[in-house]
């Protein structure tokens, strides 16, 4: 009994091991995907080599990208007119310690600002937390020529594609005087260029995730944000203020990859979670033996 007590033991250390080892193989070979690397060029700052150089850059997409410093305080004392017509601070929603996803754009956008937040529902749709209870989000428009019954319009078409009412709480749509603009965008290092003729902004596609401080904690770039990736990147910046104990326990064992734009494996959390675990399956090993050497034999 001992003896596959032991085996069975063994068997476990050496699949945690296995496990471990795949996952390093495996994130190189996820680096490597073509359809990875286009996406994570979408809105980010890495290079391609179909990408002309910058001097042949055409001008509206001049330091139209998205130049993020995490760890950097928003700029809470700005002002901003919420969907509602009510004068705000962009620091009135850090006072309910749940994350913030942070979206800019411009709601007469005709393609990417909608995309953006289409991509943001699809994902918010499978991510298992609440609006307004477990996160907010706070949308902000890049054009002071922009109103607030626009903003109001936008904000009830996402609210109900998500699932909710007009009445629903946690989605805030803003706009902003240009001195507004120009301080949130500068410090959130989202560049934007505007066009003359057409009224246009050029922009890059991504949304930010601030903890309940207001400190900008990570980006997610593109037009595909993966349920895992959004849920992740929440609890990451909720500093254990949501989700369960297991959720903390598997986000060890994840880091965001700003080259691919996504979560993937962290060997290290991973082997650290597996040593752990072996440690303790060795510990109950013992104490079982112990147990059994306690026991007095059977009569013959």
């Amino acid at each position: 009994m001992i003896r596959s007590l032991f085996h069975k033991t063994f068997v476990v250390c050496l699949a945690f091991a296995s496990t471990a080892a795949i996952a390093a193989d495996g994130k190189s070979s996820l680096a490597d995907s073509a359809v990875v690397k286009g996406l994570g060029i979408l809105g980010s700052n890495q290079a391609s080599d179909n990408i002309l150089p910058a001097t042949h850059e055409p001008k509206m997409l001049k330091d139209a990208e998205i130049q993020p410093e995490l760890g950097k305080k928003l700029p809470l004392g700005t002002e901003w007119t919420d969907h509602t017509g009510k004068q705000v601070t962009l620091g009135d929603y850090f006072k309910n310690e749940i994350p913030t996803i942070v979206t800019l754009g411009y709601y007469k956008c005709p393609m990417l600002c909608d995309l953006v937040l289409n991509a943001l529902v699809d994902g918010l749709k499978g991510v298992g937390l609440d609006l307004g209870k477990d996160f907010q989000i706070v949308t902000m428009s890049i054009s002071p020529e922009e109103g607030t019954e626009l903003a109001a319009k936008k904000r009830g078409s996402y609210l109900r594609s998500l699932g909710y009412t007009e009445k629903s709480q946690g989605w805030a749509f803003h706009t902003g005087t240009q001195e507004s603009i120009d301080t949130v965008t500068k410090s959130l290092g989202f560049g934007f260029n505007k066009d003359a003729e057409s009224g246009e902004y050029a922009h890059a596609a991504g949304i930010y995730i601030a903890t309940p401080d207001g400190i900008l904690n990570n980006v997610l770039f593109g037009l595909m944000y993966e349920a895992k990736d959004l849920r992740f990147a929440l609890l990451e910046a909720g500093k254990g203020k949501i989700g369960q104990l297991l959720d903390r326990i598997v986000l060890s064992c994840f880091q965001y990859n700003a080259e691919v734009g996504t979560y993937t494996v962290y060997v290290w959390g991973l082997m650290r979670l597996a040593a752990i675990l072996t440690v303790l399956l060795l510990m109950l090993t013992f104490f079982v033996m112990k147990k059994n050497e306690r026991k007095p034999a059977n009569a013959t």
